[in-house]
């Protein structure tokens, strides 16, 4: 029997949450090294500025990585990180990851999977 390492990530709502664009426009001027300047204009401003990589999800036996969890640093400064919500084997690992507040810990109630969702596959 095979075994397989299963990481179904973000639910739905923190995909889309981390996906979404605020309303605005940024303009800016770069002046580049030579002197040459260009004007530039962006609308609809991702809501997250950075994304950094706090840790991964280890493998098993032959499998050295399964997934890295991130950190989203949000344009309003807020950072937001991946966490494993719950993980059991089932014919091999099953990972499923929410969100959490940097600052405080504090989970984000809309990035849990449901007890349905976790326990219907």
């Amino acid at each position: 029997m095979a075994r397989t390492d299963t990481y179904y990530g973000l639910n739905d709502w923190a995909r889309k949450s981390l996906a979404k664009t605020l309303p605005g426009v940024v303009e800016s001027t770069v002046t580049y090294a030579n002197g040459r300047t260009k004007s530039r204009r962006q609308e609809n401003i991702p809501a997250v500025v950075k994304v950094e990589e706090i840790g991964r999800i280890p493998g098993y036996e032959d499998r050295p990585l399964i997934q890295p969890l991130k950190a989203y640093t949000m344009h309003d400064g807020r950072v937001l990180e991946e966490y494993v919500q719950e993980h059991f084997h089932c014919g091999g690992p099953c990972f499923w990851i929410a969100l959490r507040y940097r600052s405080t810990g504090r989970v984000l109630k809309s990035s849990l999977w449901t007890h349905k969702d976790i326990h219907g596959y």
